[in-house]
């Protein structure tokens, strides 16, 4: 059975995540990139690898929004944004959960322009709607209404029942073990864009048998650090059109 992950490996959302991350943190309600401040969405692209989840979106979008002038062409290191994070008084769960419903406000407020700052990967969104919506399992942080908005505006009709997202503060392992008892099995591959999701699934499932195939896509939010990283991990890097053959 395949996994997927749904932003960076299905849906192209770097443009949503970004202007709801902002309204966010700003406290603001804009339905454009158009209106957001000089640089801060560019300054956020560069930076993109280190966004993982709502808190690391946010606190992503924080650095940005002070640094869009005077910094417009930094490329944050790991350690640097782990200790930007750390300067930072935030709490993770609260903030996850004010994003999500920062989100879905806008997502109800302005569906179509809320929608339209999403984009599908293709070929791989093709493919994924080709085949039996009901063998399709998505694993994934993002919120499940978000999730299930977007599989219906682009034509994938896929049950509310095989998408395990981040509501209630779940994480990708906390769901995968919910995966595991339904399928009543842990033979799995499954692809993500995010080379620290594949490693803490890894160290939680992998350690007696390799029974999850963990494969890493090369054409979401990674760079070419990510996926040296994890073929010396043993992981897969694979393309879109490699993803397909699997299907």
């Amino acid at each position: 059975m395949l996994l997927f992950d749904f932003d960076g490996v299905l849906i192209n959302s770097i443009k949503e995540a970004c202007l709801s991350g902002y309204n966010a943190m700003r406290k603001t309600e804009l339905t454009s990139l158009a209106d957001m401040p000089e640089n801060v969405y560019e300054l956020f692209l560069k930076n993109s690898l280190h966004f993982h989840n709502p808190y690391t979106l946010c606190t992503l979008i924080s650095w940005c929004s002070e640094n869009n002038i005077e910094n417009p062409d930094k490329i944050l290191s790991r350690a640097e944004f782990k200790a930007y994070q750390d300067s930072l008084d935030i709490d993770p769960t609260k903030i996850n959960a004010f994003f999500y419903t920062i989100r879905r406000k806008f997502m109800e407020s302005f569906p179509t322009e809320w929608a339209n700052l999403n984009e599908p990967f293709t070929p791989i969104w093709n493919a994924v709607k080709s085949k039996d919506p009901g063998n399709l399992i998505i694993l994934t942080a993002k919120n499940g209404d978000a999730v299930l908005k977007l599989c219906e505006y682009y034509g994938l009709n896929i049950p509310e029942t095989n998408i395990y997202s981040g509501d209630g503060n779940k994480t990708k392992m906390q769901n995968l073990d919910s995966i595991i008892k339904r399928f009543q099995t842990n033979k799995f591959s499954f692809i993500d864009d995010h080379l620290k999701n594949l490693n803490d699934i890894n160290g939680a499932f992998n350690q007696t048998e390799k029974n999850i195939e963990l494969i890493l896509c090369n054409w979401g939010y990674g760079d070419k650090e990510d996926f040296n990283k994890a073929k010396d991990l043993g992981f897969k890097v694979l393309s879109q059109e490699e993803v397909i053959e699997l299907i």
